[in-house]
Formats: structure tokens, sequence, C-alpha cells
């Protein structure tokens, strides 16, 4: 995980300091949702494969930046839970498992890591 030097899709970000020019350590983080919805997607009437597509185009972006994926989908049977959906989901997590420089991780372990870098200045 990398920060990004300015603002874009995926930077985790610290919570404003509130005026005293430090950033609690404890106050929660921003994790965005980086990566196209499913249901957002299925429901402007992309098909699971440009579904797929979306989401490896994103992923590329965001890894240029430096950035946090984050994938959200919905296991009801008319979004990520039909057949086709499954398909292309377990293909998208099979090759984020396969490549060995992204770090997968939960929102806990990526807060954990985040809030042991030193603040910015």
């Amino acid at each position: 995980v990398h920060g990004c030097p300015v603002p874009c899709s995926g930077n985790a970000q610290r919570p404003p300091n509130s005026g005293t020019g430090r950033t609690s350590m404890n106050a929660p983080l921003h994790i965005p949702m980086t990566l196209p919805l499913d249901s957002s997607l299925l429901l402007a009437g992309r098909t699971p494969d440009e579904i797929l597509a979306a989401w490896r185009t994103k992923l590329a972006r965001i890894r240029t930046a430096g950035g946090v994926a984050v994938l959200t989908t919905h296991p009801e049977p008319h979004f990520s839970g039909s057949r086709e959906m499954r398909r292309v989901y377990a293909a998208f997590l099979s090759e984020l498992a396969a490549d060995k420089g992204l770090w997968v991780t939960t929102p806990t372990r990526l807060a954990d890591h985040w809030r042991k870098r030193p603040p910015r200045r």
C-alpha cells in the first residue's frame, strides 16, 4: 500500500487535523470504495464480462496512483449472486490472489498499517 502524493481515488485518508496541526491517530480512517459497484454496473446494463473488464481497468489506474482498491459486491441472486457474476467475481479474486505485487488484506489491517505511518507534514 502506497500513499498518493495528490488526492486520488483509492488513497486512504487520515481525518482532518481539526486545526491543531496534528491528526489523531485514533480517529476513524476513511477507506473509500474505489472499484465500481456490481449493482451500479448491472443496473446500468453491463454484462458480467464488461464488469470484469471495468474492475481490471480501474484496478490498473489505482495501482498506477499507488492507491487502495476496495471492492464491494452484493450476494443477492440479482447482483453478484448470479451464476455468471460468481464466475467473473471468482476470476477477479483469483487474479488478485495470484498477483504477488498486491497486498490483499482486511480493512482492520489496512487501518493498522496506515496508522503506523509517520504523519505527513
